[in-house]
This record gives structure tokens, C-alpha cells and sequence, in this order.
């Protein structure tokens, strides 16, 4: 998920009307790739309690797919593609 949010962010950076689109499918990619990471992390530590990585795993999830309900929206609302 993350290498296709980067390659996409570029992607559309190249557009002056999804510039600013590229840039947040960027950020959202590395926070993806950062939160999934130390999340394996705690998790190989043993630091995480089943209820505190049930809620971490979660927020990964939605920060991943707010990044579908954000460019949906663009696409809905913009006659411009």
C-alpha cells in the first residue's frame, strides 16, 4: 500500500490541480510505513497488551483508507480531472 501511495503521489504531483493530493498521498505513505513498522515493532518486543495493539492496528487502518475517502471526494466534487 505504501510504495503504490508513493508512486501515485508523484505521479500526481506532476498535476497543477492534484499537486497538492501528491503531496498528501506522500505523507500519508511514510505515516503508513512509519506507524506499520514500529507497530510490528512493539508488537516483536512484546510492549503492546491485545487491547492497546487491537487499538493501534486500527488507527494504521484508518489513516490507510482515509486516504481512499479523501481522493474520492476530489473525484466527486471536481469536474476537472
Amino acid at each position: 500500500f505504501s510504495t503504490a501511495l508513493i508512486i501515485i503521489g508523484y505521479q500526481l504531483r506532476n498535476s497543477p490541480q492534484w499537486q497538492k493530493y501528491g503531496y498528501y498521498s506522500i505523507i500519508t505513505a511514510i505515516l503508513t510505513l512509519i506507524l506499520g513498522i514500529g507497530f510490528r515493532l512493539l508488537r516483536i518486543v512484546g510492549i503492546l497488551t491485545p487491547a492497546t495493539g487491537g487499538l493501534t492496528e486500527r488507527f494504521l487502518l484508518a489513516i490507510a483508507l482515509f486516504w481512499y475517502v479523501v481522493v474520492g471526494y476530489r473525484l466527486f466534487t471536481k469536474n476537472n480531472l
